[in-house]
């Protein structure tokens, strides 16, 4: 089993538009207190922290959200955030956080977690125990984790599984679509 606790990337970006008018573009959904007393960025840390240790937390976001995202959580380190120079969807900013990774020669064998900042995760328990097991294939495998949906959406992503791998419930990814037309 792997034993390197991993980096985790929040990605923390957005225009505010899916949840307006609660969300705005200077308080996207991530910024709120939706479904307890923490907003979803305060979640997704403390979610982050059932599997890693705080310095190896880092949340890519813009240079506006990071202001907003500090006074939310102000023991959160300058270092520990990976600014956008512009939104480009999910795969440039973890482009970018692996670059960052590699500047500051920090160790690439650890395995490294993506999670959106806005996602409403339950029980959490669960969740770090899935996480745990995918970890001892990051040495050989880019891996991602996602439910079944429960309708078609032209807004998320969809995983197409394939061959099941040795642990319950993980399977080989044969195609993955991000954002698909509605057809």
């Amino acid at each position: 089993m792997q034993s390197k606790k991993p980096y985790v990337l929040i990605l923390a970006g957005g225009s505010g538009t899916r949840l307006w008018p609660l969300s705005t573009h200077n308080k996207p959904k991530q910024l709120l207190p939706l479904y307890s007393d923490k907003t979803l960025i305060e979640e997704t840390v403390k979610r982050a922290l059932t599997v890693t240790s705080i310095e190896k937390v880092f949340i890519g976001t813009n240079s506006i959200l990071k202001k907003h995202i500090k006074k939310q959580i102000p023991s959160f380190k300058k270092k520990n955030f990976i600014i956008e120079p512009e939104a480009k969807n999910t795969a440039p900013i973890i482009a970018l956080f692996c670059a960052h990774l590699q500047k500051k020669k920090k160790d690439l064998k650890r395995p490294v977690i993506v999670l959106s900042a806005d996602h409403f995760i339950e029980p959490e328990k669960l969740w770090a125990e899935a996480a745990t097991r995918a970890m001892k294939f990051a040495d050989e495998r880019i891996w991602c984790m996602g439910i079944e949906p429960k309708r078609p959406d032209t807004g998320f992503g969809y995983i197409q599984t394939g061959a099941s791998l040795e642990e319950p419930a993980l399977h080989e990814i044969t195609a993955f679509k991000e954002k698909p037309d509605a057809e």
